[in-house]
């Protein structure tokens, strides 16, 4: 489903403008990552002071901004997909310079969008994983995976590799192991 998103062309109809496979980033969360879509709304009223709408180049007046984050299933009971979608909002905030109100989560099972409101609570939420990643990462640990029988069905399988951090496996001791055995040379 994500292919045949970012396989499609960006297009304009009328007051909406369809971007798709957008990289993001954002220097001050240290995230970065790829839209599946953002939609680009034109404005009525061409209001400079506006902190919700934004110039395009190439494009007259001013356009909000709206991400649309595409899943197989159908929604989840935690808020995972909800705080990935958030992050791309942060992302897009920073880099366009502009406030971004709500997204939409589309699920393919149920061929629904699900509108998600980026309120206090889930920016606190996904500003706060974004922390947490970062300590893990200068500490170096690799927190043990929780398999589920989602991840068999996951696009990110082959670079979370869920069964390296069960068990008895470390990185450390694999790259230990293969500099000896000089394969990493």
């Amino acid at each position: 489903m994500h292919e045949r998103v970012h396989e499609r062309e960006d297009e304009q109809r009328g007051d909406r403008l369809v971007t798709r496979g957008l990289r993001l980033r954002s220097l001050q969360h240290g995230i970065s990552g790829v839209a599946d879509v953002v939609e680009f709304y034109r404005q009525r009223e061409d209001v400079s002071e506006r902190v919700d709408a934004v110039h395009l180049p190439r494009r007259t007046g001013l356009w909000s901004v709206f991400p649309i984050e595409y899943k197989r299933g159908r929604p989840k009971s935690n808020r995972c997909d909800e705080i990935q979608l958030c992050a791309q909002a942060l992302c897009l905030e920073e880099m366009l310079g502009t406030v971004i109100s709500e997204g939409a989560l589309f699920y393919g099972r149920t061929r629904r969008r699900k509108q998600v409101s980026f309120d206090r609570g889930l920016r606190d939420a996904t500003k706060g994983l974004a922390i947490r990643a970062h300590q893990l990462i200068e500490v170096g640990l690799l927190p043990k995976a929780v398999i589920k029988s989602a991840c068999k069905r996951c696009s990110l399988q082959n670079l979370c590799l869920p069964g390296i951090s069960t068990g008895k496996k470390s990185a450390k001791r694999y790259l230990d192991k293969m500099t000896e055995n000089g394969v990493a040379n």
